[in-house]
């Protein structure tokens, strides 16, 4: 599990959790603000890890 503690934006947090899938997380939690439900929907399309 990362925690990113809300501090990615949508763009940087697809980048980042692609590059921390090497390391298999179970999750990665809050790569963006929680509200931000539409960000969180695009990078959960784009990645293979649980948000």
């Amino acid at each position: 599990m990362f925690d990113a503690n809300q501090n990615w934006d949508v763009e940087e947090a697809i980048e980042n959790m692609k590059l921390l899938a090497q390391f298999d997380p179970w999750w990665i939690e809050e790569p963006t603000s929680p509200d931000d439900v539409l960000g969180h929907q695009k990078i959960s399309a784009q990645i293979d890890q649980s948000v």
